[in-house]
C-alpha cells in the first residue's frame, strides 16, 4: 500500500479527487489517501508520502513552493499537480512533477496518470539480490548509483554506503536483472540514469562527480537513450 497525499483547499474539488480515485478498484486497493486543506497541516520531517496530489493555488503557500520544500526532505516522492491554472504548467517544471492534470479533465486524466505512476514506483522499488562474502544481500535498485566491473567482480556503489558491495558476477548477467533506468556506458561501468549530472565531450558526470567515458562510437546512441528516459 502506497501513501498518497491530496492537498486541496477547495472542499468540493477535494472530494472530487478522492471520489475519482476510490471509484477505481485498483487504485483503491493500492493507495492509502490522506487529505489536507493547507500545507501547514503537513509535517515536512515526518509525513512521508509516495505520491503528492497538489493544487497550485493555495492561500498560504503555492503548491509549487510547497513541493519544492517537501522534495528537499523526501526526494523520492512523486508530484502530480491538479489545477485550473493551465498557464502555470511551465512554472511547475522546476520541481520536476510526474504530471500536470487539468481539473476540467480530471475524470479522464487523473486515474490513468496514477496507474502509470504506480507502475513506475513499483519498478523503482525493484530489488537486486547478490552474493557478497558468502551472504545473500538485497539491494534496492533505486539506491544504486553505478556498478563497476574489475577482474571478474562487480562492485556496486549505493547511496549512503561508503564501501561498495562486491560480487563475483559478469556485467552481462547483472544488467539483465536491472530496471530500465540503468545503462552500460562502456565495458566497465553501468550507471543509473537518474544519477546523471551532465553529459559533455563524450563523458558522463554523475551527481557524486564521478566521470565516466562513453564507449567510443556510442555517444549518439547513449544521448538518444537518455533523452527518451527523460521524456519517459
Amino acid at each position: 500500500m502506497m501513501r498518497c497525499c491530496v492537498l486541496e483547499d477547495n472542499n468540493e474539488d477535494l472530494n472530487k479527487i478522492v471520489e475519482c480515485i476510490k471509484s477505481d478498484h485498483y487504485l483503491n486497493d493500492h493507495l492509502e489517501i490522506q487529505t489536507f486543506y493547507s500545507p501547514n497541516q503537513i509535517h515536512l520531517s515526518t509525513d512521508n508520502f509516495d505520491i503528492l496530489l497538489l493544487d497550485i493555488d493555495l492561500p498560504e503557500q503555492s503548491g509549487i513552493d510547497f513541493a519544492n520544500e517537501y522534495l528537499k526532505m523526501h526526494p523520492n516522492s512523486k508530484v502530480i499537480f491538479i489545477t485550473t491554472h493551465n498557464e502555470l504548467v511551465f512554472d511547475t517544471f522546476k520541481v520536476h512533477p510526474y504530471s500536470f492534470i487539468r481539473k476540467e479533465y480530471m475524470h479522464i486524466e487523473l486515474n490513468d496518470s496514477l496507474h502509470d505512476l504506480l507502475d513506475l514506483i513499483k519498478l523503482n522499488k525493484k530489488e537486486l539480490i547478490i552474493s557478497d562474502k558468502g551472504h545473500a544481500i538485497t539491494i534496492q535498485q533505486s539506491d544504486i548509483i553505478y556498478i563497476e566491473s574489475f577482474k571478474h567482480y562487480c562492485y556496486i556503489y549505493t547511496k549512503g554506503c561508503p564501501d561498495p558491495y562486491k560480487t563475483r558476477i559478469s556485467m552481462y548477467h547483472v544488467i539483465k536483472d536491472l530496471a530500465f533506468y540503468f545503462y552500460r556506458v562502456n565495458r566497465s561501468y553501468i550507471i543509473n540514469l537518474n544519477e546523471i549530472k551532465k553529459i559533455q565531450n563524450g563523458k558522463v558526470t554523475l551527481k557524486n562527480n564521478l566521470e565516466v567515458s562513453i564507449q567510443r562510437g556510442q555517444t549518439k546512441k547513449f544521448q538518444n537513450t537518455y533523452n527518451d528516459f527523460i521524456c519517459r
